[in-house]
């Protein structure tokens, strides 16, 4: 019965997003996460992923370094377990104050109402911040929690939102309040393997963190791996950060370049 009651919401959803357009059979995205954002797709049962991305610090626009490729960039390692066909657990790490995050999928529900495809998960998990240079002794933890809905419309767009909450938002400040944000997501499948993306976090921001954080690109699908080339106003690249926002706008001088390799490997 439970069930049925999440197919119903879910279905509901989908019909109100209809108008948004009319991607082929099976889930709206085919990977787990698109540059920033997650999906409600899984890791399959059985199948260790291994993610290596990386976030240059510098613009695009900066003077006598190469499109911003020689100034150094924020590393994000992430490996993930398929614990089952709806299931995934995983743990990351990115340089960006040590942070490693341990965190779980859960996809709920996935079928088809009017020709349009619907998934919908749950994401949660806990990031400690293991270097962080800040007075006192702030709590460097950050509890996160995402709920997740993709659309697949037609035989080529996917549409979806994550909207995710994060306590102790900025760990260099202590007592900080909670965060909500509404992360977005499209793709546009151009041929097999190859599709355009595009994503926008709409955040309350916090501290130096107060812009809404913006991504493009191209992403490449070929075997079992994912890649994910963009540029983006944002240099944070785990899930208990980006959603806090940037510390630029979203503006041409301010975007910098970024990309995901995933590999998936059935074990």
């Amino acid at each position: 019965m439970a069930h049925r009651g999440i197919d119903r919401v879910a279905g509901a959803l989908a019909l109100l997003l209809l108008p948004l357009g009319l991607e082929g059979q099976g889930a709206p995205f085919a990977a787990a996460k698109l540059f920033d954002t997650p999906t409600a797709s899984t890791v399959a049962r059985g199948e260790l992923q291994f993610e290596i991305g990386h976030r240059f610090t510098a613009p695009v626009s900066t003077d006598d370094s190469f499109f911003g490729l020689d100034n150094g960039a924020a590393y994000r390692l992430g490996l993930t377990w398929g614990v089952s066909d709806r299931a995934q657990i995983g743990v990351i790490r990115t340089g960006v104050f040590d942070n490693v995050d341990v965190h779980g999928k859960l996809r709920l529900a996935e079928g088809a109402t009017g020709g349009v495809r619907w998934a919908v998960a749950l994401e949660g998990g806990w990031a400690w911040n293991t270097e962080v240079n800040a007075p006192g002794d702030p709590d460097t933890s950050q509890p996160h929690a995402s709920a997740i809905v993709d659309l697949g419309l037609g035989r080529r767009l996917a549409v979806g939102a994550s909207p995710t909450w994060v306590d102790n938002p900025d760990v260099l400040v202590d007592g900080e309040d909670a965060v909500f944000a509404v992360p977005l997501r499209a793709r546009l499948r151009l041929t097999g393997g190859l599709s355009l993306f595009g994503e926008w976090t709409a955040t309350e921001g916090t501290g130096e963190q107060e812009h809404d954080l913006g991504a493009f690109g191209i992403q490449l699908r070929t075997g079992g791996h994912f890649f994910v080339l963009g540029v983006s106003n944002g240099v944070r690249p785990n899930p208990s950060q980006y959603v806090v926002g940037a510390a630029d706008p979203f503006a041409s001088s301010e975007l910098r370049f970024g990309f995901n390799i995933t590999r998936r490997i059935r074990l």
